[in-house]
């Protein structure tokens, strides 16, 4: 499932946004929920890092993991840093990450000193003519 995130930063209210989106159908983002902070929790989060942040926006409701809730995270820092950006967009497709947790190793063909024969190997041998004399 491909999904959006986007965190808003609303100085004049003193807050900060989450939505949240998926893709239900093909190529169409449905907004899922929408998760409202309290921009001094966001600040003093900022201060102690990212293990911080996650832990201050993670709800019942909104629970991003792994590497996607680290990239929020530096993505609300970076939006704290930056005055003159006031939001963020952040897109993840759970394939593209499933496939590059999965660590399946390359297997490489094994070739051992006795290879049994061939089946077309043993026909062409019954086919030989055996009589030199031909």
């Amino acid at each position: 499932m491909k999904q959006k995130y986007i965190i808003l930063r609303d100085d004049k209210e003193k807050k900060m946004i989450i939505r949240e989106f998926a893709e239900l159908d093909k190529d169409v983002m449905s907004a899922l929920y929408e998760e409202t902070y309290d921009q001094k929790v966001i600040q003093a989060a900022i201060k102690e890092g990212k293990d911080e942040i996650i832990t201050a926006i993670c709800t019942n409701n909104l629970y991003p993991f792994g590497e996607y809730a680290e990239k929020m995270a530096e993505s609300i820092i970076e939006l704290y840093q930056t005055k003159d950006k006031p939001s963020a967009e952040l897109f993840f497709d759970d394939k593209e990450m499933i496939l590059k947790e999965q660590d399946i190793p390359v297997v490489e063909e094994v070739k051992t000193e006795a290879e049994p024969e061939k089946e077309t190997d043993k026909a062409d041998d019954l086919l030989k003519d055996d009589d030199p004399k031909k």
